[in-house]
């Protein structure tokens, strides 16, 4: 008689290794390929309004709690956003102005429009900058921009916005006068018109209120071992907001070992070098229009 047990244990060892298999990929699957970790969107309750300022409307946006949010990467943000505006005009991200750097419960930022698109400040902005929102529904959107998610979104126009409207009074009624038909003349009189082509008057454009200055450095550094920075903004390949007119120090700091071997405006030289471990500084004055400032470092 044959002995089939030999084959059985056989064959319950390979079933056994085969559940487990089965099983570890399984865990494998879940851990890795399903069960993604997810970071924590931001919570923040804020208020949205509008608001006059010398009789053009600026939206306002009030934290009444939660986490505070933070317009520019730095060492301390746990939440980068940013607001949103969506009109008849278009749908434009706001631009913080340079010093508006977070956004705490407690807060009023203001919104305001200049005519090509939207910034913030953290008062109320001068008149002379702001533009009335555009005409028809303005919705405002507020974004955590570190994971994508939507935080808050209020319309706060639903339809034109109208500033200083004056009523006139229709004219009094009154009594309705015969016409009077003329007795036409023997002799035909021939009129011969002129009509005078106006010259249309040229219209002002309205000057931005701010402008970027885009900064960037190189080398960038790499592992944890970065060649330097400049600050504002402190983080490389980013932007800062001067208003029409002002002025922004930047300042150039070498990293260990390093120097500031030169400082470029718009591509041409304005500055550099300077010794290993040395700090530079460099101002732009009465800015007028967009920039480029990039600084070269090395050993």
């Amino acid at each position: 008689m044959k002995d089939d047990s030999g084959i059985s244990e056989v064959f319950d060892q390979t079933l056994l290794l085969a559940l487990v298999v089965i099983t570890a990929g399984l865990v494998g699957v879940m851990a890795f390929g399903f069960v993604m970790p997810f970071e924590k969107t931001a919570y923040v309750v804020p208020r949205f309004a509008v608001a006059d300022v010398e009789g053009k409307t600026v939206i306002t946006a009030f934290s009444r709690g939660g986490d505070p949010l933070y317009f520019n990467t730095t060492p301390l943000a746990n939440y980068k956003a940013a607001f949103y505006v969506d009109t008849s005009a278009g749908n434009f991200r706001v631009v913080p102005v340079a010093g508006l750097e977070v956004f705490r419960p407690g807060d009023m930022v203001y919104l305001f429009y200049t005519g090509t698109g939207f910034y913030a400040v953290d008062h109320p902005p001068a008149g002379g900058s702001v533009v009335t929102l555009p005409p028809g529904r303005v919705t405002v959107r507020l974004v955590d921009v570190s994971s994508g998610v939507l935080i808050a979104q209020e319309t706060v126009v639903e339809g034109p916005v109208v500033t200083g409207v004056t009523t006139a009074t229709p004219a009094p009624t009154g009594t309705p006068t015969a016409t009077v038909t003329p007795t036409p003349t023997a002799t035909a009189t021939t009129v011969t018109t002129t009509t005078a082509t106006a010259t249309p008057t040229a219209t002002a454009t309205t000057p931005p209120a701010y402008f970027t200055i885009s900064v960037s450095w190189s080398p960038k550094g790499s592992g944890g071992n970065p060649t330097g920075s400049i600050t504002p903004p402190g983080v490389n390949d980013a932007t800062v907001t001067v208003a029409n007119g002002g002025s922004q120090t930047f300042t150039i700091t070498p990293a260990a070992g390093y120097r500031v071997r030169s400082i470029s405006l718009d591509g041409s030289q304005v500055g550099g070098p300077g010794s290993v471990g040395q700090t530079l500084t460099y101002t732009l004055t009465n800015v007028q229009a967009n920039h480029s400032l990039t600084v070269m470092f090395g050993n």
